[in-house]
């Protein structure tokens, strides 16, 4: 059934109703209720409500002096509206949020098909992505797809993970892993950005919203919280000790999220904000392995340049220079700036920009056609990031022995 056809069932229309107020009965001794509601659902079955509280007196969308008239007569009463209690009044009434139809859905969204990834990401700040890639997609991280083999066979036992933290050089694949492997375990893949949530009104609200969320649903998923050093508060921001909370928390008996079928991926470009601001966040046990995502080694590299080039049809870039040829040609040029004399001068992300550089090439020479010349030319064009941000990316280096270097 689907959620349309759902709303022109009497039957599930009082079975939601029922879900989400019941809970008030056991409240029977609170005189004063306001009940916080979008769904038009509650408003067009005021009735049914009526007649479900028969002991109170059940008012919507009040107005202020209409809110004063009513508890001039101390007599219980419900208030629903779609608006907050107003302040005058919170001293004496207890207000309540209820939810809506679909969860994240209100019915009248539903009604005029509006989407549920557009109704998170504007709501909860959460966008929900069904990736296309596969971990094939992926060059090199070998440690890292090992170590998600074991996890996943570790979850068919009932193991509930906590989470991987990948941290790096920008540039290595640390947003399009747990892209990929979104895609190969056929799983939504959930972007949390606490920096839409910050600015919000209610960051705290819309935080336990999203994993409230989250905990309600049925199904398997991959959350990716990306380049969280930039949304990292000092020591006493409570957005961030409520994230580790919950974090520290996951797959605990005693966790309040005992639903979430999640898979967690934070990653960060750099430490020295999560260092400064939020040490504990890195403490072992708020995820189950941390990784330092690395520039690739050489046969690494020469794996993602065939990846890419058999992906982009530039075979004939192969018969026009032997690919360990332009690698010590690339390796040359920036090899001063490399601090690590074991790893490829360039990102996975590089390797990529510069074929799809040659692949432009080809098209737009196609009547000269494409040289060796051409092909050596867009080394300069590519300058590394080892190269134009060498101070910090020696610094991000520095730190790899901290976690399993991939």
């Amino acid at each position: 059934m689907t959620m349309l056809e759902a709303l022109n069932d009497s039957n599930n229309i009082k079975l939601f109703l029922d879900k989400k107020l019941d809970f008030l009965i056991e409240k029977n001794s609170t005189n004063f209720i306001w009940l916080y509601a979008k769904d038009n659902l509650y408003y067009e079955e005021i009735y049914y409500i009526r007649k479900k509280f028969y002991w109170l007196r059940v008012e919507a969308y009040p107005t202020e002096e209409e809110v004063r008239e009513v508890l001039k007569e101390r007599k219980g009463v419900m208030f629903i509206a779609p608006y907050h209690c107003p302040d005058d009044f919170k001293n004496l009434i207890v207000e309540f949020e209820v939810g809506n139809f679909d969860g994240v859905l209100t019915s009248q969204e539903i009604e005029l098909g509006v989407s549920r990834a557009k109704a998170l990401q504007e709501r909860l700040g959460i966008s929900v992505i069904d990736s296309p890639y596969k971990l094939s997609d992926v060059g090199g991280a070998d440690k890292l797809k090992e170590y998600v083999a074991l996890l996943q066979k570790a979850e068919e036992q009932g193991f509930n993970p906590k989470g991987i933290f990948l941290v790096g050089i920008p540039g290595t694949g640390k947003t399009f892993f747990p892209t990929c492997l979104a895609g190969e375990l056929n799983r939504p893949l959930i972007m949390l950005n606490l920096e839409v949530l910050k600015e919000s009104g209610e960051p705290l609200n819309k935080l336990n919203q999203v994993f409230e969320f989250l905990n309600s649903q049925n199904e398997r998923m991959i959350l990716l919280i990306d380049e969280i050093e930039k949304m990292i508060g000092d020591a006493d921001d409570p957005l961030t000790g409520r994230l580790m909370t919950i974090l520290s928390a996951l797959g605990d008996k005693g966790s309040e999220y005992k639903n979430l079928k999640l898979l967690i991926f934070a990653t960060a470009n750099s430490l020295n904000a999560i260092l400064d601001k939020q040490p504990a966040f890195l403490r072992r046990g708020r995820f189950d392995e941390l990784f330092f995502v690395n520039l690739p080694t050489f046969d690494m590299a020469k794996s993602i340049f065939e990846m890419y080039i058999k992906k982009l049809d530039l075979n004939i870039l192969t018969m026009l220079i032997d690919l360990d040829e332009l690698m010590v040609e690339i390796d040359n040029t920036y090899r001063k700036d490399n601090s690590q004399p074991n790893k490829f001068c360039y990102t996975p992300a590089e390797i990529e920009s510069f074929l799809k550089r040659v692949a432009f090439l080809r098209l737009a020479k196609s009547e000269q056609g494409l040289s060796k010349e051409d092909i050596l030319g867009c080394i300069k064009l590519f300058i590394p990031i080892i190269t134009s941000a060498k101070e910090g990316i020696d610094k991000i280096a520095a730190q790899r022995d901290l976690f399993v270097e991939i």
